[in-house]
């Protein structure tokens, strides 16, 4: 593999990466196989037509498509011309494409076919065509000078509000994809097999460890596990890479799992959230001749904690302890730092801090903090807040406890319910409404809605679905829609969540409540 280099940038890791194995499968899909030769050709391509559309350094480019070879060139391309990666999920609504392109003063978008708008409020080009070969010189393009400059922007939803986009830097993204290469202990001839968006900071790890580390990146032919096993076995994928909520489909939904030729994984990996201890238990069975490592990270910190798979049965309730060149501390709300088995907030420090919220410097000194255990005069004296609770045990193995915050993580996505109210109170149909969420073996918070109707309104539910399914991404949906005729309030006038959630908990037809 090949040998980090300080002052390089991603881009200049990828031509590296392709000189010394152009021939060697990089991007595999059902419909064409692409070897780095061809990415980097096709990224070159893509470059060529940024400068030709006056797009340079270090304007930004939103990516709003599935994953595929000409997104992976797509965004290789941006990175040659100095530019910074927006991602969009391709199954966000419009409203994000939107958000997106106003907080980043966006240049371009590049997208697939379904989602050209000219009505956008940024100029929209096919990604195919930007994409398509040209005689363009990968060598001609070398990146930003500096390493520690914007390389992409990925939107992640906070508690209240709009998606909040976290810029990581060149460096920071070379760094934790050495770093994860070297404690996964991958091999050159690895193939990860991803199901996960690129747009999400765990999919966009594993193609950083195609790009960057000269590994093969398989693309299943659709979003579902039939899809996935069939690439597993087509394409004899040696890692699989997964969510709480993937792993759920695999071994508790409609799946060809228990059938499915299994034998070339030799490593399995998860973050977003806890596997569910019967599914667990179940893919140690399945997958007993590989390697299971669980890890926690966010997108503003890249990777924090792993769990080595020779301490899986003894701590399997852990996250882990913090990866090599990270420390993980546990705050007290007094600001001390908690004894074991004491609960606090987790705090990230050392390599993978995020730079900011892009345009959110309000946000952005809520997470970045003062180092806790240096003086503020020192360098790199930031923390990065994480907003989730937890605690340490006398081993130093770390336990995640939820968040402190009314945050949600669905199916592994961060869901903001501010973003979710607000997109139902559009619709007019609502006095109050409250988003909330109630714990769920497999995907982790199921989002709920409680609400107040406007008077004289029938069929409310019904519209609110449709107006969800138009509005909003699947992760966002809520599960239920539960009818008050008066939503309950704190003395202070105020929604009660706590009550709500606690009424909605029994009614429920979607989680089964406990005790």
């Amino acid at each position: 593999m090949i040998a980090p280099i300080a002052a390089e940038n991603v881009w200049t890791r990828f031509r590296s990466v392709a000189s010394t194995r152009p021939d060697h499968p990089a991007v595999v899909c059902t419909s064409e196989n692409w070897t780095f030769r061809q990415v980097a050709e096709r990224a070159a391509a893509v470059a060529a037509r940024l400068v030709a559309a006056n797009v340079t350094a270090p304007q930004r480019v939103l990516l709003w498509a599935d994953n595929s070879p000409q997104l992976a060139a797509a965004l290789l391309g941006v990175f040659a011309v100095g530019g910074v990666a927006v991602f969009i999920p391709a199954d966000a609504p419009p409203s994000h494409l939107n958000h997106a392109a106003k907080i980043t003063s966006a240049a371009l978008c590049l997208a697939d076919a379904p989602r050209i708008d000219a009505k956008a409020p940024v100029s929209m080009r096919l990604l195919e065509e930007f994409a398509s070969p040209s005689s363009a010189d990968p060598g001609s393009y070398a990146g930003p000078d500096t390493p520690g400059l914007p390389a992409s922007i990925l939107f992640t939803s906070g508690s209240t509000g709009l998606p909040k986009g976290v810029v990581q830097p060149h460096s920071n993204l070379l760094i934790g994809c050495d770093t994860v290469s070297s404690y996964l202990r991958y091999k050159d001839a690895d193939r990860i097999v991803c199901p996960i968006p690129w747009a999400f900071d765990y999919g966009y790890g594993q193609l950083l460890s195609t790009l960057c580390r000269g590994l093969t990146h398989i693309l299943p032919a659709a979003a579902n596990p039939f899809a996935l096993c069939d690439a597993i076995a087509s394409h004899s994928a040696t890692v699989l890479p997964g969510l709480p909520s993937w792993f759920a489909y695999l071994f508790r939904g409609v799946s060809p799992i228990k059938s499915a030729k299994l034998s070339t994984i030799r490593l399995v990996t998860n973050t977003g959230g806890t596997i569910p201890a019967g599914v667990l238990d179940d893919m140690m069975i399945a997958f007993e001749h590989a390697d299971i490592v669980l890890n926690y990270g966010l997108t503003e910190t890249y990777r924090s904690t792993s769990l080595p798979p020779s301490l899986l049965k003894a701590h399997r309730n852990s996250i882990g302890r913090a990866i090599p060149g990270v420390d993980i501390l546990i705050v007290r709300e007094d600001g001390r730092i908690a004894g074991p088995g004491e609960e606090g907030e987790i705090v990230h420090r050392g390599n993978g801090v995020f730079l900011g919220y892009w345009g959110n410097t309000e946000a952005t000194e809520k997470a970045l903090r003062a180092d806790p255990l240096l003086p503020p005069e020192a360098p790199n004296a930031k923390a990065l807040y994480t907003g989730d609770l937890g605690y340490k045990d006398d081993e130093g193995f770390v336990y995640f406890r939820g968040r402190r915050d009314h945050q949600l993580k669905s199916m592994g996505v961060r869901v903001s319910p501010g973003e979710v109210e607000a997109i139902l109170h559009h619709t007019r149909l609502l006095r109050h409404v409250a988003v909330f969420g109630l714990p769920h073996e497999f995907i982790g918070d199921a989002v709920m809605c409680a609400f107040e109707p406007m008077p004289g309104e029938a069929d409310v539910v019904t519209k609110l679905q449709t107006h969800a399914r138009k509005g909003m991404s699947p992760y966002m949906q809520p599960r239920e829609y539960f009818l008050f005729e008066t939503l309950p309030k704190t003395p202070s006038g105020k929604i009660d969540y706590v009550a709500i959630r606690r009424i909605c908990r029994e009614k429920s037809n979607f989680v089964r409540p406990k005790g």
